[in-house]
């Protein structure tokens, strides 16, 4: 085996571009966070039900400026977002319990679809890399 083909993908160049997004009220999420997530089954079912036909297990959670996310608008969500794989979904009285992996930060490009279910075209950002400063570890 050669040296090249050791290397690994980086997650940025295996995930991709166009992506479905949650928007999140309570906080933001970060690359490496195992999330539960407690969500409307009557509003939020619909955006599960798109992720499943596009054979994909990927969503965007994305920081909304409203309180509640099921009334937010895309200009109320914030730019950066975390992509995380849905790992378990189980709906118990009306609530969806999702388990989501959180992979890497992306930021909205463009959205493709401005109604839920959300859909946005994203760049993903590299982690910084190197020596642990005081503002990356901030």
């Amino acid at each position: 085996m050669t040296e090249e083909s050791q290397l690994l993908a980086r997650a940025d160049e295996v995930l991709p571009n166009i992506i479905h997004l949650l928007p999140i009220a309570a906080r933001p999420f970060f690359p490496g966070q195992g999330v539960p997530l407690l969500m409307d089954a009557r509003h939020w079912a619909p955006t599960l039900k798109a992720i499943r036909e596009s054979n994909s297990d990927l969503i965007g959670l994305v920081l909304t400026a409203d309180d509640e996310a099921e009334k937010t608008t895309t200009k109320a969500m914030y730019r950066v977002g975390t992509v995380g794989r849905i790992h378990k979904v189980h709906e118990v009285d009306g609530q969806l319990q999702v388990l989501v992996e959180c992979l890497q930060r992306f930021r909205i490009e463009k959205y493709i679809s401005a109604n839920s279910p959300y859909i946005a075209r994203v760049d993903y950002l590299r982690e910084p890399s190197g020596k642990l400063t005081k503002d990356i570890k901030a």
